[in-house]
């Protein structure tokens, strides 16, 4: 299955991504790449993962490693390539990272780190919140991936989601058609209205 953040790199060492997804496959489509092997049968292209190996390092580039995600590399992706390619990604990865404080974010793929606090997210995708990262609001079609740590919310209107509330994570109020998909831990949810919808309860997770 592939994982935060996907990538497929070409011959030419161009990097190739998208925000809002991590599958190859899609980035296949998206730009088009001829998938079948070459005449001697090797791969045109590599496909990569670029991950830190714990969750409360993901807003730290440095900290993130090079992960080839097939059982064939290319002879071209040599020691030198990689260098190159980790180096592109981690300029990616630094654009991503939102720490301080933030009036509003809008469209766009972000990764909270633990001093962060944003008032206000519309229609954009937050893959981590880390730490005691805060969200005062959630609007429209936004998305948060997984909440750690101590992170916040305080209130998800229309269609906004949570994929997964980790630790002591917590989400104040629930308007709307908006979505919690798992909670597990000590995770809280404080009050739910509308049709807003929870998925899994896990562990000593609540709602109130």
């Amino acid at each position: 299955m592939c994982q935060f953040k996907s990538a497929i790199v070409t011959a030419t060492l161009d990097v190739l991504s998208n925000p809002y997804t991590d599958a190859h496959e899609d980035l296949i489509r998206l730009f088009k790449l001829n998938d079948t092997p070459t005449p001697r049968g090797e791969p045109r292209f590599a496909r990569v993962e670029f991950r830190p190996e714990k969750v409360e390092d993901m807003a730290d580039p440095d900290k993130y490693i090079l992960v080839i995600d097939e059982q064939r590399t290319p002879e071209w992706f040599d020691d030198k390539a990689k260098e190159k390619v980790t180096e592109k990604l981690k300029i990616i990865i630094s654009g991503m990272i939102i720490k301080g404080d933030a009036d509003l974010l809008c469209g766009g793929a972000y990764i909270l780190a633990n001093d962060a606090k944003v008032a206000c997210v519309k229609n954009a995708l937050i893959h981590a919140m880390l730490g005691t990262s805060r969200v005062g609001e959630m609007r429209e079609t936004s998305r948060v991936g997984t909440m750690w740590g101590t992170s916040q919310v305080g209130t998800m209107w229309e269609t906004s989601q949570v994929g997964e509330m980790r630790e002591t994570s917590r989400v104040g109020t629930m308007w709307g058609t908006s979505q919690v998909g798992e909670m597990r831990e000590t995770s809280q949810v404080g009050k739910m209205w509308g049709t807003s919808q929870l998925g899994k309860m896990r562990e000593t997770s609540r709602v109130g």
